[in-house]
């Protein structure tokens, strides 16, 4: 896995996604950045345990699981669903 890519990245704009909240968009990031404490801040419940991590957040009309296992140099890498 390459290592992502951040150094110097200019945010474009800024943008919503229903399930994560408001987001930026810099699109020279190789990968993308999720915070933890915004996840928590928009009623996600975040565990880790060992190399993998899990974000969830269930609502009336929605249930979002965010999936990730820890990198070489740990960081966590969500899963592509």
């Amino acid at each position: 896995m390459d290592k992502p890519q951040i150094s110097g990245a200019k945010t474009l704009g800024y943008g919503t996604i229903k399930s994560l909240g408001n987001v930026l968009h810099a699109p020279q990031i190789t990968a993308n950045l999720i915070s933890v404490l915004q996840l928590t801040y928009n009623g996600f419940e975040v565990r880790i345990l060992g190399d993998r991590c899990m974000a969830t957040r269930s609502g009336k009309h929605e249930y979002v699981v965010i999936e990730g296992g820890k990198s070489a140099n740990d960081q966590y890498i969500a899963q592509k669903q």
